[in-house]
């Protein structure tokens, strides 16, 4: 069994469709489809009914839901835990700001090689 198959179907049953968890997770379609797949045939079971209209979790697959959570909860937790102890910063960040802050501030501070866009008046 393996960790990306259990964080895909997380995605999956959090996000309701395949093409959602994919877009979460910043994969292919298919990678997600494939990683579901994995984790079926890893469990001998059917976790996800799928059909043309919706998608829905099998008795299974509501059962392994709460445990796979937990343990997604738990392998990110470790992660940034470690990441504090060597005083480096882990995960996404997300910033509001307006649009020419961006352009003007964090776009050079993010990526020093690229040249500013100007701001569109």
């Amino acid at each position: 069994m393996k960790l990306d198959g259990i964080a895909a179907f997380v995605a999956i049953a959090e996000e309701g469709s395949i093409s959602a968890a994919a877009r979460r997770l910043r994969l292919p379609k298919s990678v997600i489809s494939e990683r579901l797949a994995g984790l079926e045939k890893s469990l001998g079971s059917v976790l996800v009914r799928r059909t043309t209209r919706k998608l829905t979790l099998t008795e299974d697959g509501t059962a392994f839901l709460e445990r796979a959570i937990r343990i997604t909860r738990e392998v990110e937790d470790a992660g940034a835990e470690i990441a504090e102890r060597r005083g480096t910063l882990h995960g996404p960040i997300r910033i509001a700001a307006p649009v020419t802050f961006g352009h003007m501030q964090l776009g050079p501070a993010l990526y020093p090689s690229s040249p500013p866009i100007p701001a569109s008046n």
